[in-house]
């Protein structure tokens, strides 16, 4: 039970916001996954969940199991235009 709630509640909060999210090898097995709100209107923890629905979602289609190894965020817009965004390094092991 407890292995299945991790994957709902990262389901749930990527179906309530449209954010914009990619995912990029940084090398040594790694992976990064950037979500970025295209406004200045979504909070940092809505995009957490959708950085780590994304490489969760990654990792099962490789049939292996997300390792989170370091998160990182910005909780405010600014005049430059810099949207919230959280950033998620992960590996997918099996």
């Amino acid at each position: 039970m407890k292995n299945l709630i991790l994957p709902l509640v990262l389901f749930l909060a990527g179906c309530a916001v449209d954010v914009n999210s990619q995912i990029d090898p940084i090398g040594n097995d790694m992976y990064r996954v950037i979500s970025q709100s295209p406004s200045g209107l979504t909070g940092r923890n809505i995009l957490t969940d959708d950085a780590k629905r994304e490489a969760y979602e990654y990792c099962q289609k490789a049939r292996m199991q997300l390792s989170i190894v370091e998160e990182m965020g910005v909780d405010h817009a600014n005049v430059t235009d810099d949207f919230p965004a959280a950033e998620i390094h992960f590996k997918c092991v099996p």
